[in-house]
């Protein structure tokens, strides 16, 4: 749902959020629309990264003989690599610190138990 703003925090606790701009559409033949996206920093709202999605409606027109006329494809192209390349640095670095915290419980867990097999 694009009206929704999706928070998160990074491997740094940085508060952030994804958020979209102009996302109620009336389309209308021959018109196009962008929606914007950014990822802010919950703090103060300086902008990380932004990409956006272009609609083009399209038409069809007809000449005076019921030929095709003048016309225009439909069509929608995204430009959200920014966004995605931010979203997927964020999962692989608290991806690998949960592995981290993973190994040091196993470590911690392993080290108890031959503690505990000395007693």
């Amino acid at each position: 749902d694009l009206d929704q703003t999706l928070n998160f925090v990074d491997i740094n606790r940085t508060y952030l959020y994804l958020s979209w701009e102009d996302t109620e559409l009336y389309p209308e033949s021959g018109e196009s629309h962008t929606i914007y996206g950014q990822i802010r920093k919950k703090i103060d709202g300086s902008l990380v990264c932004e990409g956006r999605i272009e609609i083009n409606y399209g038409f069809a027109e007809e000449d005076d003989d019921g030929n095709a006329g003048d016309g225009c494809e439909a069509g929608i192209d995204f430009y959200l690599q920014n966004i995605i390349d931010k979203l997927e640095e964020v999962y692989s670095e608290l991806d690998a610190l949960k592995n981290k915290q993973q190994e040091y419980v196993e470590t911690i867990a392993y080290l108890l138990n031959q503690t505990s097999s000395d007693l």
